[in-house]
């Protein structure tokens, strides 16, 4: 058995992540693997190398393949997923791929996270248990989607407790959070944040680094003396 996995870039950290996943289970099962690099849902050429490389399932990537406004808008478009989904088993990771997105009269299997719920209870137990009005989101690219939902609920929460905010957008990989938080740390080190909210675990650590780096070199919290 042959399966295609479809994404964007290999370049980008979350998505190597997930081919490594892909990529390990497929090894397991003595699956092979063709992965398909520089895809776009959001094109005329959808899936062209899909006549080339015989396989017997995809995987989409559909959380870096479609843009924040979701699929084009095109019904051509719209018809030739759906003529792509209903000739070969596919299954989508990130984003749920439903008749109302596809113009098919059924849903396809999708991975999704539940990234609403568990932003709204991450900004919720920073504003009602510990007081933070004040807040800095790193995020990553504005058109992903993943980002997208996380930054609405972002932005909506703060808003509805009267807080502030600033959105810094970079790349969903380690050194963008660590050039986004050293770049506003050294533009703004009388106005520190409440809190600082990263869109993923990458980004995350490398703003940690950086305030580990400046809090070991300096003695103090995030800022220079």
């Amino acid at each position: 058995m042959r399966i295609g996995l479809f994404l964007n870039n290999l370049d980008e950290e979350y998505q190597r992540s997930v081919y490594s996943g892909v990529r390990a289970q497929a090894e397991e099962l003595g699956i092979d693997l063709i992965c398909i690099q520089s895809e776009s849902v959001n094109t005329d050429s959808l899936f062209i190398s899909l006549d080339f490389i015989g396989v017997d399932g995809v995987l989409i990537l559909s959380s870096v393949l479609m843009t924040k406004g979701g699929f084009h808008e095109s019904s051509e478009t719209r018809a030739r997923l759906h003529r792509f989904l209903e000739n070969i088993p596919a299954v989508s990771i990130g984003q749920e791929l439903s008749s109302a997105s596809t113009g098919s009269p059924r849903n396809y299997p999708s991975i999704v996270v539940k990234n609403e719920e568990s932003m709204k209870s991450l900004m919720d137990h920073l504003i009602v248990v510990h007081g933070c009005r004040k807040f800095l989101y790193v995020g990553g690219p504005a058109s992903h989607m993943d980002n997208a939902v996380r930054e609405a609920v972002f932005k909506a929460s703060v808003e509805a407790y009267g807080g502030t905010y600033r959105i810094i957008n970079g790349g969903f990989h380690t050194a963008s959070g660590r050039d986004v938080i050293r770049d506003y740390i050294n533009n703004n080190k009388d106005d520190p944040p409440d809190a600082i909210i990263a869109a993923n675990d990458n980004m995350a650590l490398g703003v940690l680094e950086v305030i580990h780096e400046k809090k070991n070199r300096y003695g103090g919290g995030g800022g220079e003396k």
